[in-house]
């Protein structure tokens, strides 16, 4: 049963890395979009595109996988709220794409 449950275990870790990625690549485009229309980045450390562009693909793609491969459950809760925090900014993203009114 201890096998199952870690198989299970490690499943979910592999879903919700790629879904912790897919999320953060989504946030790279809205980020780029947004860029592009005029927004400044928040974030003092991803002001330069490429340096963006590198760390969401590579820097997060490698966490990302680093995560679901440790047995550890806090690397499995570490990917749980990569997924909720890229999920909540890609919200706030669309928000404003809305027009910042979404009623």
């Amino acid at each position: 049963m201890d096998r199952v449950m870690e198989q299970l275990e490690r499943e979910g870790n592999r879903l919700f890395a790629k879904l912790a990625y897919t999320l953060n690549l989504i946030d790279l485009f809205l980020s780029l979009h947004a860029i592009r229309n005029g927004a400044t980045e928040l974030n003092p450390l991803m002001q330069s595109v490429p340096v963006m562009v590198a760390v969401k693909v590579v820097g997060v793609g490698v966490l990302c996988w680093w995560l679901s491969s440790r047995p550890e459950k806090i690397a499995s809760h570490g990917l749980r709220a990569c997924a909720v925090f890229y999920a909540a900014l890609n919200l706030y993203h669309i928000y404003f794409i809305l027009g910042g009114a979404l009623w």
